[in-house]
């Protein structure tokens, strides 16, 4: 059974942390408007749950829409990860009660057992999972690493800035220590779901950064969830290497003022 037309769902671009905003809309009148950052492991980040009339849940969502980077999908996809990071999380937010109330039963429990992506790849198809769009200079998803990461290698990263030649070698390795370093678990688990997401929402909205936008999201978190290391995938490497070229940065700069 499909849900009713008034359900709607939008979806925003992964935080560094690998947190998804998500806003929906469900149930016909009163309405409840569930707003937050999705976060596998952790829940509904900062939530914000509301009931009001049919038409000013459409007319909030319609606002919404194109703002914040907001995009809109289809409403058993922003169900679904709603549903499958609030009931694996430790405890769901204030008045979810009220959310699972407004769902009609079979429309519950299509969100949790239909799979937006059940058509896409099962595999990761290669070694390096191609990461070019998410890279790009215009890309709007950036996997952040936390500073102090960075702080651990500032000595050897001076050592093979400051040497007789510049160590090419050395700084690769580094690079590879932090990727992996930096795609712990948590990380890990937070970026599956991020990718997935962003992989669902570029299917939804295919005009909005092109054709490969959903393979490499997804093969990227099929790696992941594969339990490759960040080292092995070029989108978090990607990240790192830009990262530890700015600490190179500030590095050479602070040599030459001394």
């Amino acid at each position: 059974m499909s849900p009713p037309r008034t359900l709607s769902a939008l979806v925003g671009w992964p935080e560094p942390d690998g947190a998804v905003p998500l806003v929906l809309a469900l149930g016909e009148s009163p309405s409840v408007v569930v707003a937050g950052a999705l976060v596998a492991g952790e829940g509904l980040r900062e939530p914000e749950l509301a009931r009001m009339d049919r038409d000013e849940a459409t007319a909030l969502l319609e606002r919404l829409s194109g703002q914040h980077g907001l995009a809109p999908v289809p409403f058993h996809v922003g169900l679904h990860y709603l549903l499958r990071v609030v009931e694996a999380a430790p405890e769901a937010p204030v008045g979810w009660d009220a959310v699972l109330e407004a769902i009609p039963n079979e429309v519950l429990l299509s969100g949790r057992v239909i799979d937006p992506l059940a058509r896409q790849p099962t595999v990761a198809e290669a070694a390096e999972p191609d990461a070019g769009p998410l890279l790009d200079a215009e890309s709007p998803v950036l996997f952040g690493v936390p500073p102090e990461r960075f702080a651990g290698v500032h000595a050897p990263l001076l050592a093979a800035l400051t040497g007789p030649e510049l160590d090419h070698a050395a700084i690769a390795s580094l690079v590879n220590q932090l990727a992996d370093e930096a795609l712990d678990p948590a990380s890990r688990q937070r970026w599956v779901l991020a990718l997935e997401m962003l992989t669902a929402r570029a299917l939804a909205n295919p005009d909005e950064r092109g054709a490969p936008l959903p393979p490499c999201a997804h093969q990227t978190a099929l790696a992941m969830r594969e339990g490759r290391p960040g080292s092995a995938l070029p989108f978090v490497r990607g990240w790192v290497d830009r990262g530890l070229r700015e600490l190179a940065r500030l590095v050479i700069a602070t040599g030459a003022r001394a």
